[in-house]
């Protein structure tokens, strides 16, 4: 028919040959011509003729894709600066070609040249400009060469530019050896050591910070220079006696501060508790120090040199005695009296113990004590210390034990001084051992006397001695209760009947 578009709308194959033209693939061509409804199969034996399997014909096993490693990020190479010679060469050659175009082009190529200088001219000029700023960085520094310290700072700052790092690689720089660390995950850590000593380690640049290493072991400090003073008294402090004769020299001819400090000194030395054999006491006494300790009884500064006098002599004396009759026949007992009435209660507590460990030793010591004036003075300390410290409450009740003791001329002494209602006081209003020490004071003062045993009671002893009597501390409740007793037995009805 004329006009009708074969394929077109409308068109329909008549026969099958018809379905076959040059764009249906032969395969399928043939199926169309042999009538066939399906396309045809090939058996095992034709795939192995074609030199085939099945499994060859399967998909294709899905392997993970190989991914490359990553690039090691490197540094941007800078530019190398152009040579101004050659650069003036090139532009020369520029303007050479330039006039060598054609006449017909030669205003298009002008401005073209002329574009092409403005944009060489403006690059110049950044990288002057940019040489510039880096000739002054370096020349600040002091050198073009990048100094240790900004180095190692601008690598570990760039995080990201050394992601490998070599265990053994070195790189040196001028000023300083940078070791590289053999850590396998951060590789921000170097290790900076000094030219001239290249395995001890100086810092460590850590994450931008610079910090010493763990295994740096600093440098031993620089021994004080100790004064003479100072050097005697730390010597002292250590036990060490060879210097002893310097110190007894300081403590005589020496400034107050100085006698101070070797008396202090001296009398940390000195207690039971640390000489419990006595050689210290013994070495001291014999190098002297006994008489320049006295001395400072009376001329030291009060309150101040006086106390650590006293302090000394106190702990020389304790169970010693031969330093008990060095220290009365130096003629300790006129200054000892004098500052028990005068001096402060510091020096007062330390020659109250002095005193005690005085006069608990021979008759003859007991003796002097009485006869330079000390039972008067303790008795009146009776009244004074209440409220005091209760250590030398207790020492002053001993040291009036110790002077009335197997003595009936000094115990009546004591008891016409006064004792017994300063005592009474401490009964009842000291700590367990100021309690302790009173009562057996006490009952040495009433030992055998009605008229004793009397004062005491009509002092106010009863309530004292019943509420300690309910102590529990058991010392107290044994010397209480021996107090007691023995005003019972020799007080008489009156004050057996008071205390019951």
């Amino acid at each position: 028919m004329p006009g009708f578009n074969v394929g077109g709308e409308g068109w329909k194959p008549r026969c099958i040959e018809d379905t076959v033209d040059s764009g249906v693939h032969p395969a399928v061509a043939a199926m169309r011509l042999s009538g066939a409804d399906r396309a045809p199969t090939l058996d095992l034996g034709a795939l192995r003729a074609l030199g085939l399997t099945p499994s060859s014909l399967g998909p294709a096993e899905k392997r993970p894709a190989i991914s490359s490693p990553p690039r090691a990020a490197t540094k941007k190479k800078k530019k190398p600066k152009k040579d101004k010679k050659k650069h003036k060469k090139d532009k020369k050659k520029s303007k050479k070609k330039v006039s060598s175009s054609s006449s017909s082009s030669s205003s298009a190529s002008s401005t073209e040249s002329e574009s092409s200088k403005a944009k060489a001219k403006k690059k110049k000029g950044k990288e002057d400009k940019k040489r510039k700023k880096e000739d002054e960085s370096d020349d600040q520094g002091g050198k073009r060469v990048k100094s240790t310290t900004s180095a190692i700072i601008r690598q570990a700052a760039s995080s990201q530019l050394e992601t490998v790092c070599s265990s053994s690689g070195e790189e040196t720089v001028p000023t300083a050896t940078v070791q590289k660390s053999n850590m396998q995950t951060d590789c921000s850590v170097k290790e900076l050591t000094s030219p001239t000593s290249e395995q001890d380690p100086v810092c460590l640049v850590v994450d931008d910070k610079i910090r010493a290493p763990a295994d740096h072991k600093p440098s031993p400090p620089v021994p004080e220079q100790l004064s003479e003073l100072e050097s005697v008294i730390r010597r002292l402090e250590q036990r060490d006696l060879s210097v002893l004769q310097k110190a007894i020299s300081l403590l005589k001819t020496g400034s107050s501060d100085k006698q101070e400090q070797i008396a202090g000194a001296i009398a940390s030395i000195t207690p039971s508790s640390v000489d419990r054999d006595g050689n210290i006491k013994a070495s001291v006494a014999a190098a002297g120090a006994i008489e320049p300790l006295i001395s400072l009884l009376n001329i030291g500064t009060p309150g101040v040199t006086q106390k650590q006098a006293a302090r000394a002599l106190h702990n020389l004396t304790s169970k010693s005695a031969e330093n008990k009759a060095a220290v009365l026949a130096a003629g300790a007992l006129p200054p000892i009296v004098k500052l028990l009435k005068s001096g402060g209660l510091a020096v007062q507590e330390q020659l109250i113990g002095l005193l005690r460990n005085l006069t608990g030793g021979s008759n003859e010591n007991k003796a002097a004590a009485a006869a330079a004036g000390v039972l008067p003075v303790a008795v009146a300390l009776l009244q004074g210390l209440q409220g005091g410290a209760a250590e030398a409450q207790a020492n002053l009740a001993v040291v009036l034990y110790n002077l009335a003791n197997n003595n009936p001329e000094r115990r009546n002494a004591v008891m016409r001084a006064g004792a017994v209602v300063g005592l009474v006081c401490l009964l009842r209003d000291g700590a367990p051992e100021v309690q302790q020490e009173a009562a057996d004071t006490l009952r040495i003062l009433a030992a055998g006397e009605q008229a004793t045993c009397v004062d005491i009671v009509a002092a106010g002893a009863a309530a004292p001695i019943a509420a300690a009597l309910k102590s529990v501390n058991p010392k107290v409740q044994k010397q209480v209760g021996l107090l007691r007793d023995h005003l019972i037995k020799n007080g008489g009805s009156g004050v057996k009947a008071a205390l019951q």
